[in-house]
């Protein structure tokens, strides 16, 4: 996982190949389309059923969805600088009247969730790094 996320550090853009590689980490099944170079399917248990390798690196949207349920998420980039991500774990918490219970997710620092940053060449990439770092 680490030589991943160092590969990811280093990356200046998308790259279908780190994509094939994110989806090996999380648990997935990858292959290769023999007559293309690009990794194009994958399948895991968990959904039964083969479907396009995501464009984690290229695409914020497709990293957004590495994330665990709850997570609040910081992105900071401007043009021509690296981005930074922030990925704070939540809690489902209970709160409010104790006769009358509300159930929400939660993040503090004070009840001490996991903040998780990474830095990198773009918000897509940033996002996969701390989704890495977090299952490290």
């Amino acid at each position: 996982m680490s030589d991943l996320i160092e590969r990811l550090e280093k990356a200046t853009g998308p790259d279908r190949e780190l994509d094939a590689e994110i989806c090996r980490a999380v648990g997935h099944s990858v292959e290769t389309d023999r007559h293309f170079a690009e990794p194009l399917y994958a399948t895991s248990s968990a959904r039964g059923a083969w479907f396009k390798v995501p464009r984690y690196t290229g695409d914020i949207s497709d990293a957004a969805t590495l994330l665990k349920e709850g997570a609040a998420v910081e992105l900071c980039w401007w043009p021509g600088e690296p981005a930074r991500a922030v990925v704070i774990e939540t809690a489902w918490r209970e709160f409010g009247d104790r006769r009358n219970p509300q159930m929400a997710w939660v993040h503090s620092r004070a009840d001490g969730d996991r903040r998780i940053e990474a830095i990198a060449a773009t918000p897509a990439i940033a996002l996969c790094i701390a989704r890495l770092k977090a299952s490290a």
